[in-house]
């Protein structure tokens, strides 16, 4: 497999006419994620999160970048970034590190050393974005600046994400799906990068139960910092942890983390250092994490028919009620 891999990455010819077809390939995805609501949203979403900046372009790209992408661009981008500062070879299950090592030094001896290079500090923004298309549901999502990866912060927010909105007995789903019948699917997210993060809540309403929604919604965020209780924290912290551990049941996913940790910290963190780390959230860490959401200017994206939805001022006069 290595070599398989090391040979594309360092003998790949660029060939003009292949090029040409995965452009046509990638277009083809483009817009297929375009008729993809959910997908829209996030884009969007992103795009006011960072405006401007890496964070807030959609992966895919754009179609009229591209279409006229020349193959220059793509072999400069392959030169720039394709060397030993910027690659980690990360492998999990039946292999030992010098025999990882050893496949290295056999198949990747003439990549080139080369420095990764700085990327911008992102700077998170805040704003509206709404689309208006004719859908059964409304694809709503709504967030607040978060913190950075690995940070203190990103462990508060990682439990208050899980208490809030992470799975079935979380509080959004019990008090706008359970009790209200405002939603079918309601969920937080937490997106964290080495120098910015977003904490994000997604749903799903019908055109006509938006009004009702957002308020809804709107008054459990505001209240959340100062009703915190020990019992739901203790839960959503094990919740965590269980979530954590199940995930290394994967060799993939031990790889995949190992590498991510390598280019993000330059070690491989323990699973009891992140354990500690989840545990070491208390009902004080996780009010001012909180509190500091409705701090930041929240980034509001909708697709679909919203025109029942109040105006962003008037949401973030709730927010700040």
């Amino acid at each position: 497999a290595i070599d398989v891999i090391a040979d594309f990455m360092q003998n790949s010819l660029f060939d003009e006419n292949e090029l040409g077809r995965e452009r046509s390939v990638v277009l083809q995805e483009i817009g297929q994620a375009r008729d993809t609501p959910d997908d829209v949203v996030f884009d969007n979403f992103q795009a006011i999160a960072f405006p401007e900046q890496p964070l807030g372009r959609p992966v895919l790209g754009r179609p009229e970048v591209v279409g006229q992408m020349p193959r220059d661009a793509i072999v400069g981008f392959h030169g720039r970034h394709y060397h030993g500062g910027s690659i980690v070879l990360a492998a999990a299950g039946n292999i030992t590190h010098d025999a990882l090592v050893a496949l290295a030094e056999d198949h990747l001896s003439d990549v080139p050393a080369g420095t990764a290079q700085a990327l911008p500090v992102a700077q998170y923004g805040g704003g509206e974005s709404r689309e208006a298309r004719e859908l059964e549901q409304v694809h709503f999502v709504i967030g607040f600046r978060g913190a950075p990866v690995g940070s203190e912060e990103y462990y508060a927010l990682s439990v208050l994400s899980n208490l809030f909105g992470g799975g079935m007995s979380s509080r959004l789903f019990q008090e706008i799906r359970e009790r209200r019948g405002l939603v079918y699917s309601i969920d937080t997210f937490l997106s964290a990068f080495s120098d910015e993060g977003v904490f994000g809540i997604y749903a799903g309403t019908g055109p006509d139960l938006i009004e009702e929604f957002v308020p809804a919604l709107c008054d459990e965020i505001s209240r959340l910092s100062s009703t915190l209780g020990g019992d739901e924290i203790a839960r959503a912290r094990t919740q965590l942890k269980a979530n954590l551990l199940m995930g290394m049941e994967s060799t993939g996913a031990r790889a995949e983390r190992a590498g991510q940790q390598m280019l993000l910290y330059d070690r491989v963190v323990s699973v009891g250092e992140l354990v500690e780390k989840i545990e070491n959230v208390t009902p004080e860490t996780l009010a001012i994490s909180a509190q500091r959401l409705l701090e930041s200017t929240p980034c509001l994206a909708t697709i679909g028919p919203a025109t029942k939805m109040e105006s962003f001022d008037a949401i973030r006069s709730r927010l700040a009620a």
